[in-house]
């Protein structure tokens, strides 16, 4: 038995007993850690998530408001537009989207509380990827050449993934009745479609 014990001078048992025990042990101690969390971690767990989501909400919703001021400005304005409602409108419609790409992340990623992202987000999701994205680079190179400047910024996917990854997972079976997606509803609740 010491032979088959043994292999190239290191004794197996030894090596199985010091380290794949330990090592099996703690992979089977941190899954059953997070499948079995007590009702007041899921609790905590669920108000974290909840928390995060109203964060994210208020930054998109800010962004938002400042987005649409910029352009208010730039559609009221007399004359021709300057440098300066090109910077406006460029930087404020530049964080309105990253603060949705960042919201559309978190929904993916499993870090917001499903319940916690609004039935209206998805609808204006959906209208952001088909709609707004497009006009917003189109509406930059217009303002650009009106300025006498060349701008030569274009929509890429891979500069909003987030927000394309979600428009394809949930607004593209969006529920118009309902206003909300089938896949977050049923995802959370556990409920197939």
């Amino acid at each position: 038995m010491v032979d088959i014990l043994l292999f190239g001078g290191i004794n197996l048992l030894s090596v199985f007993v010091s380290f794949i025990i330990p090592l099996i042990t703690f992979i089977l101690g941190f899954l059953l850690s997070r499948t079995l969390m007590t009702k007041e971690k899921r609790e905590n767990h669920l108000a974290q998530l909840s928390a995060k989501g109203n964060k994210l909400l208020d930054n998109q919703r800010a962004a938002f408001q400042k987005f649409v001021s910029a352009l208010h400005h730039y559609s009221i304005k007399d004359g021709l537009p300057n440098l300066d409602d090109f910077y406006q409108i460029s930087t404020k419609g530049i964080l309105y989207f990253n603060a949705l790409n960042n919201m559309c992340n978190a929904i993916i990623a499993n870090q917001v509380d499903a319940f916690t992202v609004p039935k209206s987000l998805m609808p204006k999701i959906k209208e952001d990827v088909e709609r707004t994205l497009p006009v917003f680079y189109k509406t930059l190179q217009g303002i650009a050449q009106r300025c006498g400047t060349s701008y030569h910024g274009e929509l890429k996917r891979e500069d909003y993934e987030g927000l394309y990854s979600v428009y394809e997972k949930y607004c593209l079976t969006l529920d118009e009745d309902r206003g909300i997606a089938h896949g977050i509803l049923s995802r959370k609740s556990g409920k197939k479609q």
